[in-house]
């Protein structure tokens, strides 16, 4: 079973705060799949196109925001801690993220 597999919380490190969302993950093989919450609107987002290689990963997804729907690339692994680190890149730039398994 994969270290990535299960539910995370996580936190967007933008310049104005952190977002927060809560994502489930699924792997089979190097295929991930899931959602992810996000925790200030209630939106649930599918994950699309998500990739497992390792402990390292990639996924898109779309988020509904004030300002529209706003699609995400994020890119990340899991660390020695069994913590997520990584990086969430969108039309506003690329911010760094981290997740703590719930």
């Amino acid at each position: 079973m994969s270290k990535l597999a299960g539910k995370w919380a996580t936190a967007v490190k933008l310049p104005i705060g952190n977002v927060e969302s809560e994502a489930e993950f699924f792997v089979d093989g190097n295929k991930l799949t899931g959602t992810i919450l996000d925790l200030s609107n209630g939106h649930v987002s599918e994950i699309r196109k998500g990739k497992v290689d390792g402990d390292s990963f990639s996924l898109e997804i779309t988020f509904i925001t004030l300002v529209g729907d706003m699609e995400t690339k994020m890119t990340g692994c899991v660390n020695v801690d069994d913590m997520l680190v990584g990086v969430s890149e969108n039309p506003m730039g690329e911010f760094d993220f981290e997740a703590r398994r719930l």
